[in-house]
């Protein structure tokens, strides 16, 4: 997954529309979570919205529509919570920074 994640606390845009930048971003949550069984509780997904707060599961349908409603529950930019490796003292900047380099020496483009 892409290392810059502030999609994930940009929401909503002016109307109170959903940003299509967070829409495509919850749509690669949800297509690398379920790429890996043993973040997954059977067919249920730790649902990351705000007010679960990765405390229950859910079917992915649910946890999706929780996200586009409520938001990812705040700081959640390294997702230990579904099998995402943790980088020791990797910080919300330096995943943003980490991104902004790859960006420059790809073109402009980020990995997904």
């Amino acid at each position: 997954m892409e290392n810059n994640r502030s999609w994930m606390y940009q929401r909503t845009i002016d109307g109170g529309y959903l940003n299509p930048a967070f829409v495509k971003g919850v749509e690669g949550f949800m297509t690398y979570v379920k790429s890996l069984q043993s973040s997954m509780d059977g067919t249920n997904i730790k649902c990351p919205c705000w007010n679960c707060k990765n405390r229950r599961h859910w079917d992915a349908d649910t946890v999706e529509l929780h996200l586009f409603k409520k938001g990812f529950v705040k700081d959640y930019y390294v997702w230990d919570r579904h099998d995402e490796p943790y980088i020791f003292g990797q910080t919300r900047e330096c995943a943003e920074q980490s991104s902004a380099a790859n960006s420059n020496t790809s073109g402009g483009k980020g990995t997904t």
